[in-house]
């Protein structure tokens, strides 16, 4: 029980410093790329966020983290049309962060849902 507390708050906090360092990375005027471009930068970056948020808040329901993910992918594309920030915004990144999202969460009801058959059978 108390590992297991540990090892949740473990969770949480690595997805706090994930998610701080995504929105930093985001809001810098010239951030490092990885050389592999910005679209799948983007999915990495939202890919493991969601990972991470699905074993951090494991009683949330499912909808409520994913809208929570997509509204700051959508947020961080907001703050990005501040010219003092000197970043572009691009939509395209938005839609980048939702596939990312929609595939993590998507496979993890696939395996539930896997899981579940196979504990039945």
């Amino acid at each position: 029980m108390i590992l297991q507390r540990y090892t949740r708050f473990a969770f949480l906090t690595l997805f706090c410093l994930t998610a701080t360092a995504i929105v930093a990375l985001a809001l810098t005027p010239s951030p490092p790329a990885l050389g592999i471009g910005d679209k799948i930068e983007h999915v990495i970056a939202f890919g493991c966020l969601s990972l991470l948020s699905l074993i951090a808040f494991p009683k949330q329901r499912k909808l409520v983290l994913a809208l929570a993910l997509a509204t700051l992918g959508a947020l961080i594309e907001c703050l990005q049309l501040l010219p003092a920030l000197r970043r572009s915004s691009d939509g395209i990144d938005w839609i980048a962060d939702c596939a990312a999202i929609g595939i993590v969460f998507g496979s993890a009801a696939a395996m539930q849902r896997l899981e579940g058959w196979r504990s039945v059978a």
